[in-house]
């Protein structure tokens, strides 16, 4: 009986050891997600100047984003980067609700590219758009939270171009208990590891 009750404490201490540790390391995973979070870059106050505008699709912020950037700057060439199969100018006009002068910047001076389908992609059209209109210079817009990502991928793939951040933050990450919404949790959390991700294989590659 003392051996059987000693075998169980001895479970029990186990038990409780390996959940404290389980424990320490989600804290530790939270922890690294909230910086992560918090350490994001925020809206420019003013519109900067560049040969070009590169947006990334992935919400209505981002194209308004864009659109309004063209509308107080001298750029007069945008790319939108990712559009979905079928989307054209009016549907998009239709969709977003665009204004008349948005209509005009969209007709005018919005290219629409539809290979890309993920942020490498994106990177890779924006080479060939830059290389065709001989730009030097491009402010980058996409969400903030996709924006360190996104940094990666595009001085990668333009080494000589300089790149100028421009991130939206969602309406949906504004307030101030975004962290009590699991799904904005979940969204962060998957961006923070696919971050993670591409920056230790771009060092790892850089190594080789």
């Amino acid at each position: 009986m003392p051996a059987a009750h000693s075998r169980l404490t001895l479970r029990l201490q186990t038990t409780a050891h390996m959940l404290v540790l389980l424990l320490l390391a989600l804290g530790f995973a939270i922890s690294l997600v909230q910086h992560f979070v918090l350490t994001l870059p925020t809206q420019t106050k003013s519109a900067p100047e560049a040969d070009g505008i590169i947006v990334l699709t992935g919400g209505q912020a981002r194209l308004d984003a864009g659109l309004e950037l063209l509308s107080q700057s001298r750029i007069s060439d945008l790319l939108l980067t990712g559009v979905g199969a079928g989307i054209t100018k009016p549907i998009i006009a239709q969709s977003y609700r665009l204004s008349s002068t948005d209509m005009a910047n969209l007709n005018c001076c919005i290219e629409l590219e539809f290979a890309a389908k993920d942020t490498k992609g994106n990177a890779r059209a924006a080479r060939r758009w830059i290389d065709e209109k001989a730009h030097s210079s491009i402010i980058l817009v996409t969400a903030h939270y996709h924006m360190p990502r996104a940094l990666l991928e595009f001085k990668q793939a333009l080494p000589d171009i300089t790149i100028i951040p421009h991130p939206v933050i969602p309406p949906d990450l504004r307030k101030s208990a975004w962290f009590g919404s699991w799904q904005t949790w979940r969204l962060l959390t998957r961006e923070y590891l696919k971050y993670q991700w591409r920056r230790a294989s771009l060092l790892i590659t850089a190594g080789i």
